[in-house]
């Protein structure tokens, strides 16, 4: 069956009748039938399949499935299994023999079955529904069937041959991790290779792959289309971006500085296809959106590709690439954990061409002909016409894609296997324990005030869950979080009851004895940090105003008191006493609620602290990375309100993720276990 387009991704705007093999299927009556049987289906299990049908490749991850057929609704893991196990059985009640829902480890479902949408008319709703004379069943109905579904292929879709899956072709076969992958015209294939907390920058052509000796500041880099030079990124006190000739070893004396470059940001670099600049995405900083810019090599002129986002801590424009004929460009811009923004722009005017949003998260993407576009989102790869605004499956990488390269037809591309373990670092004895080692990512630990439960985020059943340790015995799955979380903060109840986190916009709060989540504030409040008092209200930032600011919420009144004026993103209240940090600027900030009183308390606290510091008796807890202080002085501090003064409690190791939580004399710690992964190819011709 063609692939479904973008619209048609809920039930209602499907078409009523399928032909789905032997068996027919009435999306409204929810009837599945052979020639003698009729199955009705239960409305979960009935809109199930609705959405398998209609989205491409007849694959949906377990997210889609939560996000789509139970509408984002909290749910356990065991209601999606219940309803994937009801519709199998009703296929094995009508097809003996054959599995039709298949599971992908690690990734989802697909229903295994062809599938033909029926015209929706009077003659076809009277033969599907009517009682027919044994002989004229199976004489009349199939041929009409058949017959229908080509019409309705020829007339909805222009009549195509399903291709056979791909097949992934290892590229590379180095351990350790590659990642940043970029190719010049001539088929070489330049990527840093991280192997035992070292990155070497890595030139392959062929079978032929060759370590390239560079200084330890170059972190960065990419091809030029010629295969002779490079660009490349310089990091250390200062930020700059460099060009080179491609050599065997290259040093800082070979690199020609072009321009300034931000250290806050994840960079992205490609060259121009003649050569004449760089495509390059940045921030200002953590607050700031990322954005797409070309810089000029011979007037040396930055330009902006497009607007900046007017969303409130939006990430901004992700990826961006040249169409085929190099007239146009796409831009994919972050919507939601579940949507992008695919904005088409010509080249040499900027004018934006077009906009649509598409069901997915991307984070790559290259142009693959004048209306089809490849594009990357979490583990799969997607083909976009963007005459028809159709999304197709292509590929399932079985990884997270970190980069994609398509070079004469072959798509290259890297995956990414990064997993962390949780520690229990002891201060006195300087020595370390570890709590919870998974082969999946733990992450964020917060053990609850009466130190008896221990509650985490992993990806141990797929997708990040809320999990549960209580007495340091093995830990179970608690709840799930929907969508799946980027950063979320868990907060503890004073009582150690209850946990509390926020997700698109909304707060929660999910009993630990029962794993029951109830929704406590709504997507209206525009809530992203959630911190409940000790008087069981609750402290929460919110974007409501134009800007983030602290908000304080009384459950008993349902009285909602802006706190802050001047910008609040993350905070802590004790008593007329407010700490807090704010979005766009580095430091805490300590505010007299009597008085409106605000005064700056520390002034080199990192905004990437809003995660994890903490309020401890008469100390704040937080964390001051390497680009602020120096490697040597990078790692967890605390600062005493008593008498102002500093100190350096844990130096940060190369593995730390800055995910923490000071308890007493102990510090719970998540650590990074080797990265992995690896490149591959696929033969597009």
């Amino acid at each position: 069956m063609p692939s479904a387009s973008a619209e048609q991704y809920t039930p209602d705007t499907m078409p009523r009748y399928w032909q789905l093999a032997g068996l027919t299927f009435d999306s409204q009556l929810r009837q599945l039938s052979d020639q003698q049987n009729t199955l009705t289906l239960e409305p979960k299990v009935c809109a199930l399949l609705c959405y398998l049908l209609v989205s491409p490749d007849h694959f949906a991850s377990h997210q889609q499935l939560l996000n789509h057929v139970w509408q984002g609704r909290i749910v356990s893991d065991s209601a999606v299994q219940r309803a994937i196990s009801q519709l199998r059985k009703a296929f094995a009640q009508l097809l003996p023999g054959q599995m039709v829902v298949h599971t992908l480890n690690k990734s989802g479902y697909r229903l295994e079955i062809n599938g033909c949408p029926l015209p929706e008319t009077a003659e076809t709703a009277t033969i599907l529904t009517r009682p027919l004379r044994p002989l004229r069943r199976y004489l009349l109905l199939p041929g009409f069937i058949l017959l229908t579904c080509i019409i309705t292929l020829f007339w909805l879709y222009s009549p195509t041959t399903k291709p056979p899956p791909l097949t992934a072709v290892p590229v590379s076969s180095l351990p350790g991790l590659e990642y940043n992958l970029t190719g010049s015209n001539d088929t070489k294939l330049l990527y840093f290779h991280y192997h035992q907390q070292r990155s070497e920058l890595t030139l392959q052509h062929g079978d032929l792959i060759k370590q390239i000796e560079i200084p330890t500041q170059l972190n960065f880099a990419a091809i030029s289309p010629d295969g002779e030079h490079i660009a490349a990124r310089l990091q250390d006190a200062s930020c700059q971006i460099a060009l080179t000739k491609l050599n065997d070893s290259i040093s800082l004396q070979q690199l020609s500085p072009l321009f300034n470059c931000t250290a806050d940001s994840q960079l992205k670099l490609f060259w121009s296809p003649d050569q004449s600049g760089l495509y390059y995405r940045q921030r200002q900083d953590k607050s700031k959106p990322y954005q797409w810019y070309f810089y000029n090599f011979a007037n040396k002129q930055h330009t902006q590709l497009s607007l900046n986002p007017d969303i409130i801590a939006s990430n901004g424009d992700i990826a961006m690439a040249l169409s085929a004929d190099l007239k146009q460009f796409a831009i994919a811009r972050y919507k939601s954990a579940q949507q992008t923004t695919l904005m088409l722009f010509e080249r040499d005017t900027l004018q934006q061409l077009n906009s649509i949003i598409l069901p997915i998260a991307v984070q790559a993407m290259v142009w693959q002909s004048e209306q089809h576009l490849i594009l990357a989102s979490s583990e799969q790869l997607y083909r976009f016409d963007l005459s028809s605004k159709q999304l197709s499956l292509l590929h399932h990488a079985g990884d997270y894609i970190n980069s994609v390269l398509l070079q004469n037809g072959q798509l290259y591309y890297a995956v990414s296997r990064q997993y962390g373990d949780i520690w229990q670092y002891h201060l006195t004895s300087d020595s370390a324990t570890a709590m919870h080692n998974s082969s999946r990512h733990d992450a964020m630990p917060r053990l609850a005030p009466d130190q008896k439960k221990l509650a985490f985020l992993s990806t141990r059943l797929g997708p990040y869950q809320l999990w549960l340790s209580r007495d340091n015995q093995p830990p179970r799955l608690l709840a799930d979080i929907q969508p799946t979380p980027g950063f979320v903060r868990l907060s503890w109840s004073a009582d150690s009851r209850y946990l509390f986190y926020s997700q698109q916009f909304a707060a929660y709060r999910v009993d630990s004895e029962t794993g029951d989540t109830e929704q406590i504030l709504p997507p209206e409040r525009k809530v992203f940090n959630v911190y409940p008092d000790d008087n069981g209200g609750i402290l929460y930032s919110s974007s409501m105003s134009g800007d983030w600011q602290l908000w304080y919420f009384n459950p008993l009144t349902q009285h909602h008191r802006q706190l802050t004026t001047t910008g609040g993103y993350s905070g802590v209240m004790r008593g007329n006493q407010l700490f807090y940090s704010k979005y766009h600027q580095d430091g805490l900030w300590l505010r007299n609620l009597d008085t409106a009183e605000e005064r700056l308390l520390i002034n080199d606290f990192d905004k990437v602290n809003w995660l994890n510091w903490q309020l401890n008796a008469d100390n704040i807890v937080y964390y001051r990375p390497a680009l602020s202080v120096g490697k040597d002085m990078a790692g967890i501090w605390r600062y005493r309100l008593s008498d102002n003064t500093q100190q350096l409690i844990w130096p940060a190791r190369d593995d730390f993720v800055h995910q923490f939580q000071l308890v007493g004399q102990s510090l719970l710690l998540v650590q990074r276990q080797a990265a992995d992964g690896d490149i591959y190819r696929l033969n597009l011709k």
